[in-house]
Order: C-alpha cells, then structure tokens, then sequence
C-alpha cells in the first residue's frame, strides 16, 4: 500500500482519467447520487451528458451498481424524489423572510436615513422594496410549480430508466450482505474505507461499502483492470485532498474548491483483487471539465448548470471596491516588468507587444485590476474565474488611457476571457453570449483591443503559434456574430493581417462583408436499431456524403480523419454547429443543402467507418 500523496500534479492526473474515459478496457461505475443530479439540472444540460455516455454504454463500459439502483428506487417508490428540490424550500423561505425585513425598513427608514447613500428619497427606496418583493414572489412560485410538476419529474426518471437500465450489475447481494454482517461493523471501527463516515446512519449505514464490495465483484468476474467510479460523495471515507497541488507547473493551496483523489486505501484494496491499481473517482464537475477540454463541442451547458447548481453551496462575495479607475489598467509599470518589455523587439507596425500576443508569458506581477484579472483567468478554476470576471465587469473603463501598456493588457484580457468561455466558466460564457450588450457600456478603444484578444485566442495559442488543426471554436458564432459591427473595423482589420500567411489553412476569414459557403449533405434513410435516451425508436438518415464548396470531408481512412473525431447524430442544426466548429465556419454564413431535399427535421447519422476529413486534406483549401 502506498501512502497519501502530499502533492498531486492535478494537469497530468486530469490527463490521465481522461486517458482512461476514452480506453475501452476501462469500466465506468455510476454512484447514486448522479441520479439525484440529473433532477436539478436542466433538460439541454443532460442532453449533453447522455450523449456521451450512451455509446460508452452500447459499448458495455458503464455500470450501475445494484445497490446504487436500489437507493434510488427506493426514493422514487417512497415519493421522495422531492429531497433532490430541497433547495426550493429555501426560496419560498427567503422570499417570506424578505418580506418581514421589508415590513421592517419601510417602517424603520426616512430621509435622514437615505443620506449620503445613492438613493434620492424615501419613495424610490420603497420602490425598490417592492419590485425585490414582487420579483422573489415570482421566482419562488415559479420554482415550486416546477417542484410540484409531476411530469417533469417523470421524465428526468424515464431518462434515467432507459439510459441506465441495461448498465445495473446483477450482483449477488446475498454474498456481499453475508460478507458485511461479519466484517462490516470492524472495518468501520478501524475507519477502513469506505463508508465508516455513514456508521451513525439509522438506515443504509453500510450503503457505500456494499457499492465498493460490488465494484470489486464486478472486475474480478470480469478480469477489468481498471476503473473509475463517477459520484459526487466528497466524504473522507471515499476520497482525500492533497496539500497541495501543481495546476500546470505551479505549486497552488488545495482550496477553492479542494481537488480529491481515491484513498489509497482503496486502491490497495483493488490491487489485491485484480492486480492493478487503475482505480479512481472523480466527481462530476471534474468529469466535465475533462470533456470540455478533449472536446470542441457540447458540454458548456452541462458546466453552466452545474456552476449554477454550485451557488447553492459556494457563497461568492458581491462587495467588490473598484475605485481608482482611471488607474485600473495603467498601472506603473514595474522594473522587472520594464526589463521584460525592453527584450522584446516590436515591430512599427505592429500594434501589440510580443509579450501579448505571446500571451504565456505576459507579466502580472504589478497590482493593478488587469493584472489581477489576468492571473485568475489563467487558473482554470471555475471558482476563480467567476468572482474575477464579475469584478473586472464592475470597473469603470471610460477614461483608460490609450497607451501601449492597456493595449496589451484588454488584448490579453480578451484572450483569457474567451479561453476562460471555452473551458466552462459560467460568468465568462455569459459575456460571450451576451457580447454585443457587453460591448455597448465601452468605448471603442477598449471593446477593439477586447474583441480582438478573443479572435486571436480561437487561432493562436499562448506561444503565438498557429493552431492549425486545434483550434479554439466553441464560441466561433458568437464571436463572428459581431464581425460586421462597423466599431470592430479595426479587430477585423487585424486578425485578417495576422491569418494572412495561413489563409490557405482555413475556409474563411473573418470579415466585415461576410462570404457564403456551400454545405450539401448526401443521404438515406434507416431505421434505428437503438432506442434514444428518453426510449424512443426513430428512423435516422445514414449520412453518404458531406461536401464544402464542392468538395468531399468525408474518409473511410484513419489517418485522413480529424484527430478529435466527433460522432455525427443529431438534427440537421446539430450537423450544421458541428461542422462550424469543426472547420471555422459560422453557421450564418453556412447555406445548407440536403439531397434529397427534406421539408421535414431529421436526424442525420455519420456511421463507421466514415470519419470526417481533416481540413488540409479536404480539398476545400485548394
């Protein structure tokens, strides 16, 4: 047995479940608690993460243990599905709460009171009471109704039912019972994981430990060497967090939120069963990050919803200072500073340093709000991000100077707030979405320099490299959406110098007169042989062909297909986002043809061996 780990290098363990979630020897284990999940988020959120779990599924990867299906069926026969909404209590307690308080300040506050606050009288103060009161009294009835709507709450279990059905191992409880009612009561005397933290339980004390004895069953039976269990039961007697961790190549605090790996306990014990320590958990905010990062498309929602879903436990300040803006961004720049901008050569017409654009190495070791900024957006912690974010939006831009050094500072801002979107941030995918009304409280100077660090992030990375076939296009339509607002002429101007020497890598530039690009889809229907996740048996349309102005992406050869293969099967909307983000195209300037043409919506289906091409090789370039 090995001991716990002191420091964890969380870049490469991340790397490795990531390994391990696309290795076909690997078994996937689903806690209960996951099932309770899926009841708080919304129905897009799911979606997402159906569809990447139900071909691990088809492929006899996923596995529900059945004391895990016992949990939840017990919930759902007893009628107490509503605990997953206990949340909602809270609403309807605030809202009378506020009520009272309200009742309170109108009594309690006058004119004398109001002084040297921002409100001008008594009136607008009271009004301001009432729309808080009236808002919260609509919220809350809203969330109850939800609460109370039997029929969502039928659907979220019938989309559990028919994903996670077939996946229930059948697993001999008799044996495992006999095993616990010896040993099970010692190994929680001893704190031997897991489940000893449960040992006050009236009922289901030894819940956790027969799941983890059925995991052991489940591999030796079927001599899997690895696996890894998804639950979101952060307790000790599961996982632990290291002191520290290096989030890549920097030691960090383990706080905000702690990073946790398997006990090593446990991966003892696994050894002993199967030869191999190839066992892990992770949790599921962990799960999507790591999908988000192996994948281009998808998943934002589900990382928006859990963000959202995390307020309920993560309180985050709202009282930020943001005074002294004139001086926010231009800072004085310190010595090491000056000596770093000094040994970069920067050429006339150039309009950013190589510092910027070479934005890995930017300096933030001065104190200013754009530096700081800067240094949590680089954390790719969510947590980190959101707060930073939400506070560089409360400043004050309108009297920036415009000098080089606040040049470089909005250019590297833009740059990490797009990749910050990118990676899952709630509050950064919120300013991407929103981009035109973000951009109308600034001035020109500072949404060019902004908008232009976003456009440069999706082509070149944090070494000003070309990205060539990885690039940064989960955003690309609401990033193109604002290429014809005359007040980026600038940006556009820019990115469109800087992709000059790559322009016969890509099938359009950006542009203030957008061009249109010919999409024609070949097909034939089928009938669908699999169920979807909500059990439903369609027909489907077998994809022939895919072509781009003409010329064919589709290959039967592995080395002719992208490296990052993405399963077509989905509407023709879902084909059409899939190809933009694939091949740096904005489904605005798509014009899609279907053959044979279809007035009806159908799902549209890529089968093996047919991959998509690689953009070099695609002859659309040429």
């Amino acid at each position: 047995m090995k001991f716990p780990l002191a420091v964890i290098d969380k870049t490469e363990y991340l790397k490795k479940i990531s390994a391990l979630l696309e290795d076909d020897e690997c078994q996937i284990f689903i806690d209960t608690n996951i099932f309770g999940l899926f009841f708080r988020v919304y129905s897009s959120a799911r979606k997402e993460f159906f569809d990447w779990i139900v071909p691990l599924i088809e492929k006899k990867r996923v596995n529900t243990p059945l004391w895990a299906s016992n949990e939840y069926s017990n919930r759902f026969i007893r009628n107490q599905i509503d605990d997953y909404f206990s949340p909602l209590k809270k609403v309807n307690t605030t809202q009378k709460e506020f009520k009272e308080i309200s009742s309170f300040l109108k009594m309690n506050i006058d004119s004398k009171s109001l002084y040297g606050t921002t409100y001008n009288n008594v009136e607008e103060y009271q009004n301001d009471l009432k729309e808080i009161e009236e808002k919260l009294k609509k919220v809350s009835g809203a969330g109850k109704a939800n609460a109370k709507d039997e029929t969502y709450k039928y659907i979220v279990h019938a989309e559990i039912q028919n994903v996670f059905e077939k996946t229930i191992i059948q697993s001999d409880l008799n044996s495992i019972l006999k095993y616990i009612s010896e040993y099970g009561q010692v190994r929680y005397n001893h704190k031997l994981p897991p489940g000893f933290e449960d040992e006050k339980k009236e009922l289901n004390l030894f819940g956790d430990l027969i799941i983890w004895l059925e995991i052991l069953e489940f591999c030796k039976a079927t001599n899997s060497k690895k696996a890894i269990l998804i639950t979101n039961d952060n307790k000790k007697d599961w996982v632990y967090a290291p002191n520290k961790i290096l989030d890549n190549s920097k030691f960090l605090p383990n706080n905000d939120p702690q990073f946790k790996v398997v006990d090593p306990r446990l991966t003892f014990e696994f050894k002993n069963i199967t030869t191999s320590e190839e066992f892990h958990i992770i949790n599921f905010e962990s799960l999507t990050q790591i999908l988000i990062n192996k994948s281009q498309v998808g998943f934002i929602e589900l990382a928006k919803a859990l963000q959202i879903a995390s307020l309920q436990e993560t309180k985050v300040s709202e009282d930020i200072e943001t005074n002294n803006e004139e001086v926010i961004l231009d800072e004085d720049i310190t010595k090491d500073k000056i000596e770093i901008a000094e040994s970069v050569e920067k050429s006339k017409n150039e309009i950013y340093s190589e510092y910027a654009l070479a934005d890995f190495y930017f300096p933030t070791n001065d104190s200013s709000i754009a530096s700081e900024t800067i240094e949590n957006l680089k954390s790719y912690n969510w947590y980190v991000q959101n707060p930073a974010l939400e506070k560089f939006l409360k400043v004050d831009l309108s009297e920036t100077k415009e000098n080089q050094n606040n040049k470089d500072k909005l250019f590297v801002i833009g740059r990490n707030i797009y990749q910050s979107a990118c990676g899952g941030s709630g509050t950064a995918i919120d300013i991407i979405e929103n981009l035109r009304k973000t951009f109308t409280k600034y001035k020109d100077f500072v949404i060019n320099h902004l908008y232009s660090g976003m456009l440069y992030e999706i082509y070149f990375n944090s070494h000003n490299k070309f990205r060539e076939n990885n690039f940064k296009s989960t955003f690309i339509n609401q990033i193109f959406d604002l290429q014809d607002n005359m007040r980026l002429k600038d940006s556009i101007e820019f990115i469109i110098e800087k992709l000059q020497p790559f322009k016969d890598k890509l099938v359009v530039l950006p542009s203030q007169e957008p061009k249109t690009i010919e999409i024609q889809i070949g097909y034939e229907e089928k009938e669908d042989t699999n169920l979807d996740f909500l059990g439903i048996d369609n027909k489907f349309h077998s994809i022939s062909d895919i072509s781009i102005n003409g010329h064919s992406i589709i290959t039967n050869k592995e080395e002719e297909a992208i490296e990052r293969y993405y399963t077509i099967n989905g509407s023709q909307e879902d084909v059409v986002e899939l190809l933009s983000v694939t091949y740096l195209i904005p489904t605005k300037q798509m014009n899609l043809t279907l053959n044979p043409k279809s007035v009806e919506q159908i799902i549209l289906k890529l089968e093996e061996p047919k991959k998509l091409k690689k953009l070099a090789i695609t002859g659309v370039l040429r």
